[in-house]
Parts: structure tokens; C-alpha cells; sequence
């Protein structure tokens, strides 16, 4: 019984001391770069058109403090959840996790004038080999928003070694969501964030798959077609590629073309005719958001997650399991 009990105590001493370090390794990382502001609320105020002045009992105008610029209108049953305690919040639950956070780097990026931002933490220790020098490691992101664009949100990812290419996760990485509610409780993602690494490895078999299964051009020109919203080439089941490119329809759609380029230019190249090389043709356009000449410096982040959620529906569509 004493042996029992000396080494649970054996247990929590090392989980204590795993903690420690791991705080020691976040705190490291330096100040955020991304949600430096305090957001507040105010009543919603309106006067009617006999001049009488109002307040909506049922809704709250949320703003920045420090520009007075407004993010949103939203009931008053939201509960705000500040930037730099959502981050924290996310670094907590890695610092109790079991992950392995030697060498972790930290990306922060906003949005729509501050409305959205993200934090992303890639993890070198946990890296997967793919083979021929191909390997991708772990990532972990944290979305917060205050116009309602998203919940808080945890997500396993990768990102691929050779050229940081974002592996968007086809299958059960969204590790913890939770509404900004009464109801909001974000350290309950530490008893989840374990699935990162199962689920990861998981996709890792995927993409491993994906490197033996060949795919025409054909086939993979209508893997972009789903992922660029572009309809015309399933109406046209017998026109090659060639010709398809010479419709309106298709050589006018831009994200189309990029994956196209993408793909026969420098993916096929170097990885071959196979999906592998069509997913990453996908991802290099997910993750190169600010390709884009027109796209405003600081929509990008935001642009990226709408691309990320392409990417899956097209791969959960035309490619295999």
C-alpha cells in the first residue's frame, strides 16, 4: 500500500513538473501579437421617429474601447470572452495536455477590423514522416470572434514541412467549440485536447494513402472545380481539361485556375499524379490567401478559414477515404 501511494506521488510530482515546464515554454513565446484591445458593451440606443429616445431592453452593442469602433449587436444574454483570456485560455489547456510543446512556435492574426482573430500553435515535436523527406507536424489553432462569425473554437491541424502549406483536417479535428454564452466554460477543452494526437495521426495514415492512389487530370481538375464553387465542369463530362479551360466559365474562375497552375506546375512535379499532390495543390491555395492583389491585408486570416472549409467539403466529396 505505501509503494501504491509513493508512486502516485511519483505521478503528480512528474505531472507538476511537466506543467511548470511547459508554462515555462509558453511564457517564452513573448506578449500576443493579435487582439491587443479590451473589448466592452453598451445598451442599444435609439430614438423613434417622434424624437423619444430608447433603450432595447433585449440587445447590446459590443466595441472596442480603444478605437470606440463598433463589432457587433448582440443579445444580451451573450457572455464576452476577451481575446487575451480566450489565448490564455487555449495555452492552458496545452500547458495540462500531454502534448509534447518543446520547440512550439505561435502565429496571431486579426481581422475585420479586430472583429475576428486567431492564434496558431505549431508543434515540431510531434512530426509525421510521409517519406521522401515529405513531413508535416502538428498544429493546434484557437478561433475567437466577436461578430459572430465564430465561437471559440479549438482545432487540429498540420502544416507541411517543406513548403508551410496548411493541412486542413478532413475528419474530427474541431477539438472544443463553445458558444459565448452564459453557458461558457473554455477550460473544459483541457479534458479533450488528448484527441489532437490520435486524430492527427489518423490523417497522417490518410495522406499516406493519398501518395499511392494515382488520379487523372481529369478527375483532379473536378476536385478543384468543388473546391472553387465552379459547376460548369460536371455539365461537361467528355471535354478534356484543354478544353474546359477555354470556356468562360472555367479560365474566368480565379481560384479554379490557381489550383490548376498549382497542381500541374509544381505539385504533380514533385509528388506525381496522385491525391496527395492534389490536396496540397488545394492547400497551397487555402494557405496563400494573400495571393490575392485585391484581398484587404486584414481579411486574410478570415479568408483562409473560408478556404480551409472548401478544401474539406471537395476532399470529403471526390477523394478517398
Amino acid at each position: 500500500m505505501l509503494q501504491k501511494i509513493k508512486g502516485i506521488e511519483m505521478q503528480v510530482l512528474e505531472l507538476n513538473n511537466q506543467v511548470n515546464k511547459n508554462m515555462r515554454i509558453l511564457e517564452s513565446l513573448g506578449e500576443y501579437t493579435a487582439g491587443n484591445f479590451e473589448v466592452d458593451e453598451s445598451p442599444v440606443r435609439y430614438v423613434d421617429s417622434y424624437g423619444i429616445n430608447h433603450v432595447d431592453s433585449k440587445n447590446k452593442v459590443l466595441y472596442r474601447t480603444d478605437t470606440g469602433e463598433v463589432l457587433n449587436v448582440v443579445r444580451n444574454r451573450y457572455k464576452m470572452a476577451q481575446y487575451h483570456d480566450s489565448w490564455k485560455a487555449a495555452e492552458r489547456i496545452l500547458v495540462n495536455s500531454d502534448l509534447n510543446l518543446e520547440g512550439i512556435e505561435r502565429r496571431m492574426e486579426e481581422s475585420h477590423g479586430g472583429g475576428r482573430a486567431f492564434a496558431v500553435y505549431t508543434l515540431p515535436a510531434h512530426t509525421v514522416d510521409l517519406g521522401g523527406g515529405d513531413k508535416s507536424a502538428l498544429q493546434i489553432s484557437a478561433y475567437s470572434s466577436f461578430d459572430g462569425s465564430w465561437c471559440f473554437t479549438l482545432e487540429a491541424g498540420a502544416v507541411r514541412m517543406i513548403c508551410l502549406n496548411t493541412q486542413v483536417a478532413i475528419d474530427g479535428f474541431s477539438l472544443y467549440k463553445s458558444k459565448h454564452t452564459p453557458s461558457l466554460d473554455i477550460n473544459q477543452g483541457v479534458g479533450k485536447i488528448s484527441k489532437a494526437l490520435t486524430v492527427y495521426e489518423q490523417e497522417a495514415e490518410r495522406w499516406k494513402r493519398w501518395k499511392d492512389q494515382t488520379i487523372s487530370n481529369r478527375e483532379a481538375f473536378n476536385v478543384f472545380a468543388d473546391a472553387a464553387n465552379c459547376k460548369f465542369p460536371k455539365s461537361r463530362p467528355n471535354l478534356t481539361v484543354q478544353g474546359l479551360l477555354e470556356e468562360p466559365e472555367v479560365y474566368r474562375n480565379k481560384a479554379l485556375v490557381y489550383m490548376w497552375n498549382q497542381y500541374i506546375v509544381t505539385e504533380q512535379k514533385h509528388l506525381g499524379n496522385n491525391e496527395w499532390a492534389v490536396f496540397n495543390a488545394m492547400t497551397h491555395w487555402a494557405t496563400h490567401a494573400n495571393a490575392a492583389k485585391k484581398t484587404a491585408q486584414g481579411n486574410i486570416s478570415a479568408i483562409k478559414v473560408r478556404r480551409n472549409e472548401k478544401v474539406r467539403e471537395a476532399v470529403r466529396l471526390r477523394l478517398a477515404a
